[in-house]
């Protein structure tokens, strides 16, 4: 059965997939392109996915970063990979949501943290760098650390193929999801 075909079988199968992205560098939504709208419009940055926790895919970021702002005005968002060797590509399309309190969210933290430096200076993401450089904090760390959640609402697939390109979307309505293949 080719890759597709697995993606396309079963949500068990295709969710299954999905939940091995965070220990597989090379699968193609562990790095996606993370895509929320802003007041300034789209805009799309990569992100690295932590974890996939009950049908959410979970990323680590600070909260002053302009993406938490877009999430905040507009949760809706999309995340897109691409596996060149398999010429697979995935879109995701579903809300984020800043995840306030989890029973993994210590965990999140513990391992977040491990590189404070990347949410722990008194510098906001974005900004210009100042002349004199101040040192980050693991207080400051803490308090700037947020967990992202995205919750997919539709997950999209296509294989291009000199046999022929083939498709399929999932949609989830009132948390059952069912697949639809569509002309690529």
């Amino acid at each position: 059965m080719s890759q597709f075909d697995q993606l396309t079988h079963s949500f068990e199968e295709m969710w299954s997939w999905i939940q091995q992205a965070p220990q597989s560098w090379r699968h193609p939504i562990r790095t996606p392109t993370c895509i929320t709208v802003g007041s300034d419009g789209p805009r799309g940055r990569t992100m690295v996915l932590r974890d996939v926790h009950d049908h959410h895919l979970i990323f680590f970021t600070d909260r002053r970063s302009p993406k938490v702002t877009a999430i905040e005005l507009d949760p809706r968002g999309a995340l897109h990979g691409y596996d060149q060797k398999r010429k697979l590509q995935i879109q995701l399309s579903g809300e984020f949501v800043v995840i306030e309190s989890h029973p993994r969210a210590k965990e999140w933290i513990s391992r977040g943290l491990q590189r404070f430096e990347d949410y722990g200076s008194p510098n906001c993401p974005g900004q210009p760098l100042p002349l004199e450089v101040e040192m980050a904090t693991m207080e400051l760390a803490k308090e700037q650390f947020v967990i992202l959640g995205f919750a997919p609402r539709q997950i999209e697939f296509l294989q291009l193929s000199s046999q022929g390109h083939r498709r399929a979307l999932w949609t989830c309505q009132q948390s059952v999801w069912t697949v639809c293949h569509l002309i690529p």
